[in-house]
């Protein structure tokens, strides 16, 4: 299915960000239009196939191709349609789903929907495992379940570093036998 979008090309020549569009929180550009300085602020049409958002055709509003632009970072990697892209962006609006910079968004969703969120048993929701199975086959990933999460490590406390004219560093290292016969002398 095809989808039809006006956006407008954002940028800035002053702080040198490149001319790229924006569709569902995503930034996309092309080797032509990341050079393309005089179109910011100017008007195109994205042709965008709804069941891979991986790519989107651009044009200019006199009908003239600009190209396909590329979704940035890894929103690139993997393919996934509106539906999923949506989800994703859902969840990480919400903060349920974290995704690094280093992340292929798609992977990390899939991985969240085919984690077990008992301790002791694998136990996933009919809708998640329908979700997962989706995403997976329309990605052309494997999909894996995953097994009950490790409990925590508990956190350790320890005292927090004190800053004093008394540290020793740089200093020669004292003998502690000598300081313990000197107190016990002192008692």
């Amino acid at each position: 299915m095809q989808l039809k979008k006006i956006v407008t090309v954002r940028g800035n020549t002053k702080n040198g960000r490149h001319p790229y569009v924006q569709f569902l929180r995503v930034h996309y550009t092309s080797n032509y239009l990341y050079d393309a300085w005089p179109m910011i602020g100017k008007k195109i049409v994205l042709h965008i196939n709804e069941n891979d958002l991986r790519f989107v055709t651009a044009f200019t509003m006199e009908g003239f191709l600009l190209g396909n632009l590329v979704a940035l970072g890894k929103w690139a990697d993997t393919k996934h349609d509106m539906r999923t892209r949506k989800a994703i962006n859902s969840k990480m609006a919400d903060r349920t789903l974290q995704v690094s910079l280093e992340q292929d968004p798609v992977l990390v969703y899939l991985a969240y929907l085919s984690a077990s969120k008992s301790k002791k048993s694998v136990v996933i929701s009919a809708d998640a495992v329908t979700e997962a199975k989706r995403v997976a086959s329309e990605g052309g990933v494997p999909l894996v379940v995953a097994g009950p999460r490790p409990a925590p490590l508990p956190a350790i406390e320890g005292k927090p570093l004190e800053f004093s004219d008394t540290l020793i560093i740089g200093k020669k290292v004292p003998d502690l036998n000598a300081l313990l016969k000197q107190r016990r002398f002192k008692e």
